[in-house]
């Protein structure tokens, strides 16, 4: 990992910053061990006061220093505060920085898959309740395909679960009253691919789930915008 020695000068930790792109930069002793960071905001706090600088004066003293093995989500807030938080091992050798802005992708990265199903099942049921006001299906069509204890529990769309739209749309009366130009085994396939795509989403994993399986949603994402797409 990059960084300065309690002996460099400013100039070489600013040099280093700029051509690493960098906004924090580790301050190490001769044994590896953090004892200050230097940032853009201390520098120009430090430079405010004039005169000759140390890199003791454009360090902060008390970084925020996680060992490795540390739930990180307790720590959040404060991260986000200051921006960053070094990582070290057991033997106190920093191994690594999280940010907050390593903190947003990997939010953008978790949300991302509930993002994609909301809006999946947001246009299942806009599409199936407008078969209902039309008429072309009937509730009691739906009632049929339910486990008995959900059937009194149905009265729209809305009240179905992801796991049930697929049998609801496998009978072809269902399909034709539906009146979607669009292929039925792909469409119920793909639906059973995202019902499993998100029985695994609800496990707690500490990766996320590889882009490749998401692929199920976003095809069937893009059939359903193409039926819908004054939505």
């Amino acid at each position: 990992m990059v960084s300065v020695a309690l002996g460099d000068t400013p100039r070489k930790a600013i040099t280093a910053m700029v051509y690493h792109d960098y906004s924090q930069l580790p301050v190490l002793d001769e044994s590896g061990r953090l004892c200050g960071v230097v940032t853009w905001e201390s520098i120009g706090r430090a430079r405010m006061s004039g005169g000759p600088l140390t890199l003791a004066d454009i360090s902060t003293p008390d970084p925020l220093n996680l060992l490795d093995q540390t739930e990180l989500l307790p720590w959040v807030p404060q991260i986000q505060q200051r921006g960053y938080a070094f990582v070290h091992d057991s033997q106190h050798k920093i191994t690594g920085i999280v940010t907050a802005s390593d903190l947003s992708i990997q939010f953008g990265v978790r949300v991302q898959p509930f993002v994609l199903l909301e809006e999946l099942e947001q246009r299942l049921r806009r599409l199936i309740n407008q078969a209902l006001d039309r008429g072309t299906l009937i509730l009691d069509q739906i009632h049929l395909k339910l486990l008995p204890h959900r059937r009194k529990r149905v009265h729209a769309a809305d009240d179905l679960t992801l796991g049930e739209y697929p049998h609801v749309l496998e009978p072809a009366e269902h399909w034709e009253a539906l009146d979607w130009d669009a292929d039925q085994s792909l469409v119920v396939d793909s639906l059973n691919e995202c019902k499993e795509f998100r029985n695994r989403l609800m496990h707690f994993s500490p990766d996320p789930l590889p882009d490749s399986e998401f692929a199920p949603v976003r095809g069937l994402l893009e059939v359903l915008r193409a039926l819908d797409p004054t939505a």
